[in-house]
């Protein structure tokens, strides 16, 4: 009971700090109406605990380094002593060396016969298996842990647009047309086509339609994590389809308000940015603004892409905290935006297609 009491208090007091006392209004609370199985909590991503970190190309030794590739890539996998990513337009795999950036090896598998694709819209891993999704030819590709081609799934439907998430056998992907939810859940060894779940926000057809955009990854013990890529909002999984818990993240670039541009230059007529999670039928142009970029999610641990930095949430068995975020500068002082993360035990990685260089971090820099 008392720790029931305590939860309430600090969610009122999150609630005066950010939304005010006087009118307590947040802007995702028609979302939360969709989940009402949810124990709603919030997390503040504290000023004070937000470092700044600064690329030395002399000294090898600190908490940071990078590796030479031949270009910037898309998504990151770390596996042993290799980083696998995607390059060349999402047409080709690399694989580098973790400690000198050196080739390791290159694929390309381009076409419309088995085992190819058009398109590598994510590339995954999970207990010595790949899998390519090209969701324009509709299909999932499995490799094994040398890129040999195994078999092949057909799945219509998919949403590029959004995140996918594989823990060998389950594959999670977003779907395009299903009425009412957004994902659907698929055991690659059965493949039988399971009920959707995770509701949609915004109805087909509606508007703003960027709210039903997700990103999602699984951890070691299967459960599934899904944030909305233009809202601060976790929706946390646990083994079957419900959502447990639906975290709330508080950071002062989180909080935006609805804006009406009369006169983009972009499109030559006006804009609504940034509305709230609410659909509306409207030929107006809409843009939202993408919030949370990356995820990763281990046992007790997440860890997000967002506002040019990453950030680590823990959880002490009852409550997620902040524990510390990171931004990232090169040599020059310029901010390096990280778009894509991988970290296994002793070291992070961060990409971005903007760069030529894979960023190393000592994770041991978010614990002190």
């Amino acid at each position: 009971m008392k720790n029931k009491l305590k939860h309430l208090m600090f969610i009122a007091l999150l609630s005066c700090l950010w939304f005010g006392c006087n009118e307590v209004s947040d802007r995702y609370a028609p979302v939360y109406e969709f989940f009402p199985e949810a124990e709603l909590s919030h997390v503040l991503i504290e000023e004070q605990k937000i470092i700044e970190v600064r690329i030395d190309p002399v000294d090898s030794s600190g908490v940071i380094q990078t590796l030479d590739t031949m270009a910037g890539g898309d998504f990151l996998i770390h596996i042993g002593d290799s980083l696998v990513t995607v390059y060349n337009g999402r047409q080709s795999i690399l694989i580098l060396d973790t400690e000198t950036g050196q080739t390791l090896g290159q694929y390309t598998f381009t076409g419309r016969g088995p085992g190819e694709y058009q398109r590598i819209d994510q590339l995954l891993y999970s207990n010595g298996y790949f899998l390519i999704v090209d969701a324009s030819l509709g299909k999932v590709i499995r490799f094994d842990s040398r890129f040999q081609f195994l078999e092949e799934y057909e799945i219509r439907d998919m949403f590029p647009q959004s995140g996918f998430a594989y823990r060998h056998p389950l594959f999670f992907y977003p779907v395009n047309s299903d009425p009412d939810y957004l994902i659907k859940k698929l055991f690659l060894n059965n493949p039988d086509v399971n009920p959707g779940f995770h509701k949609r926000i915004i109805s087909i057809g509606k508007q703003p339609s960027g709210y039903n955009r997700v990103l999602m990854d699984v951890n070691g013990q299967g459960d599934l994590l899904v944030t909305a890529i233009q809202m601060p909002l976790l929706f946390m999984y646990g083994s079957d389809t419900s959502v447990d818990r639906l975290i709330r993240l508080h950071y002062s670039e989180f909080e935006m308000e609805e804006e009406q541009v009369e006169f983009d230059q972009g499109v030559g007529q006006r804009v609504l940015v940034n509305p709230p999670p609410v659909e509306i039928e409207t030929d107006q142009v809409i843009r939202g603004r993408n919030l949370i970029s990356g995820l990763l999610y281990r046992d007790d641990e997440v860890m997000l892409i967002h506002s040019g930095m990453i950030t680590l949430l823990r959880t002490d068995g009852n409550e997620f905290h902040h524990v510390k975020s990171i931004r990232v500068f090169d040599q020059d002082g310029e901010p390096f935006y990280p778009m894509y993360m991988a970290w296994i035990d002793d070291d992070i990685y961060l990409s971005s297609k903007f760069r030529d260089y894979i960023v190393r971090l000592d994770p041991s820099s978010l614990y002190r």
